[in-house]
């Protein structure tokens, strides 16, 4: 059996690896069993449509050597894998495309990179127990971002243990969301290059987790979300002007904030509700904003209390914190 499997597999690379396909053309592959590879090339494919399906334990789609490969226009890439130990890793190049992993079953990865502008990345993965990693990178032709735009990624977890997820833009325009729930000692981030890009990354159900986001670039939004956590952190960094950053968590306790913004006319806003939560922020320009909002209990020393460190440099400086709730709140404002 095992036999029959591995030449099922040199029969389907063979078959699919290197080979040029025309305008609106389709490949369909499947693949049932273990220890499966496979590699898939369309070149020059505008309007096409390159699908795996792989069923089973310790599958391969893209190699180290080989890989799932589309060079195309308004064309598609569908993966889908079920079973355990399997692998994907899926390129695109050109305009107006759309990639889609779907793994389900347990310790898997999968990733996509796409070159080009006004492209669709996303990743979907569920397990029971085990471990996953995703990954998005989407950037410009000869690594130039002025020259991609328009792009968007999409990466949910649920239900996993120390889970990796990603998502990388250098461009303008684009749109990152990274989502997780249900997972432990896991981490989400999202990072961006460009102007005029929006990032969202957002925990539910978590323990030990840490979220982040990180951009450098003008007219910015980066929105961190944590709901039903503990013992978890969330950043956002950005660097640039008119600039927006929200972060809430809700319903946790022992949670974690930190904010930097370097630039002018930039905005915070902090919302954390629960126990023995803390908070840092800083902020260097002109013409900045924070608001921060702290409600939950607090035993009123040590770690045990709701904490706010707010730092602002610069001029034309807004400073707003609001504690309620529980004991022994603590606040500390510097303006310089």
């Amino acid at each position: 059996m095992k036999m029959r499997k591995s030449l099922l597999s040199v029969a389907v690379l063979l078959a699919l690896s290197g080979a040029a396909l025309a305008d609106s053309s389709s490949v369909k592959t499947v693949q049932n069993g273990s220890y499966n590879q496979l590699t898939a090339t369309q070149t020059a494919a505008t309007g096409s449509t390159l699908s795996i399906e792989q069923r089973g334990d310790r599958n391969r789609a893209g190699l180290a050597s080989f890989e799932v490969l589309q060079t195309a226009q308004a064309s598609q890439l569908s993966i889908l894998q079920n079973g355990d130990d399997n692998y994907v890793q899926a390129r695109q190049s050109g305009r107006n495309n759309t990639a889609g992993i779907q793994q389900t079953g347990n310790n898997f990865s999968g990733s996509i990179e796409q070159q080009g502008s006004s492209n669709t990345a996303k990743i979907t993965q569920d397990t029971s127990t085990g471990y996953l990693s995703a990954d998005i990178l989407q950037f410009g032709i000869d690594g130039d971002p002025s020259v991609v735009h328009d792009n968007a990624a999409r990466v949910t977890q649920s239900h996993s243990m120390n889970a990796s997820a990603s998502a990388g833009q250098f461009g303008s325009n684009s749109t990152a969301t990274v989502q997780q729930q249900y997972a432990v000692g896991s981490t989400a981030h999202a990072t961006q290059s460009g102007n005029q890009n929006l990032a969202s990354v957002s925990q539910t159900h978590v323990d030990a987790t840490d979220a982040s986001v990180s951009q450098t670039g003008n007219n910015l939004t980066a929105t961190g979300g944590q709901t039903w956590v503990q013992s978890s952190r969330q950043a956002i960094s950005q660097t640039g002007d008119f600039d927006t950053a929200t972060a809430r968590q809700h319903d946790g306790h022992d949670l974690k904030i930190d904010i930097r913004q370097q630039g002018v006319n930039n905005d915070v806003a902090v919302t954390q509700t629960g126990a023995y939560n803390e908070e840092s922020l800083l902020q260097t320009g002109a013409n900045n904003r924070a608001t921060v909002n702290q409600s939950g209990q607090g035993t009123g020393s040590g770690t045990d209390r709701n904490q706010v460190y707010l730092t602002q440099a610069g001029n034309g400086l807004t400073a707003n914190i609001t504690q309620a709730g529980g004991a022994g709140n603590f606040a500390t404002v510097t303006q310089q």
